[in-house]
């Protein structure tokens, strides 16, 4: 498969794509992002000339950008295995920062307020020491894990993470709330990921 993003100064767009307000201290840099599931490559989209290119180990993720920096997950295609989450720097591809995951990270990104927010699903047999409430019997759907973690965009450290129950969709941040969509919608505190409120519905939101 193969996803085209353009970029117009810092601005992501497209469906394949998340949204980011431009920075409007710096002039619009015109530019292509292609996804062959191999590399992320940066063209210049009136020419096609490639600007740079960047491996990857099997599998992009959506890529998020802003302030001249693109946030981008890849691993291999069973979103299972082990991935790397990276910040790129957008004028040359620069590796600013590089972290493991535990699992590809293969749903979209948002930032708010310098903190990248990241949704992943974990491998069976994994968890993590946060208190879950018990989940309905028989219901398989409900018996997966996943996880939802902060990270402080400008180096990727870790400022928070919790379970989940349910595979969770990319997350949506608005005024302090982070909304994820799992077999419940869950709205979580930005601040430190703890539960305000959950919306039960019968089946996945996903």
């Amino acid at each position: 498969s193969l996803f085209l993003c353009f970029v117009v100064g810092f601005a992501l767009m497209g469906s394949s794509c998340e949204n980011v307000q431009p920075n409007p201290t710096r002039k619009d840099i015109p530019l292509a992002l292609v996804n062959t599931y191999k590399y992320l490559a940066a063209l210049n989209p009136t020419t096609g000339k490639e600007l740079w290119r960047r491996p990857g180990q099997g599998t992009y993720n959506q890529p998020l950008i802003a302030n001249g920096v693109i946030y981008v997950a890849s691993g291999p295609y069973d979103a299972g295995e082990p991935g790397t989450l990276e910040a790129l720097r957008e004028e040359d591809g620069k590796v600013l920062w590089s972290i493991p995951t535990r699992t590809t990270v293969i749903t979209s990104m948002a930032l708010d307020a310098g903190v990248l927010y990241v949704s992943d699903n974990l491998r069976e047999g994994e968890d993590y020491p946060t208190p879950q409430p018990p989940t309905p019997a028989g219901d398989d759907f409900y018996q997966r894990k996943g996880t939802v973690s902060a990270l402080r965009a400008s180096d990727g450290k870790q400022l928070w993470r919790v379970q989940v129950d349910g595979e969770p969709s990319h997350p949506t941040v608005v005024n302090g709330i982070v909304y994820v969509a799992t077999a419940r919608l869950l709205a979580l505190s930005a601040k430190d990921g703890h539960e305000l409120w959950r919306f039960e519905v019968p089946g996945s939101l996903i």
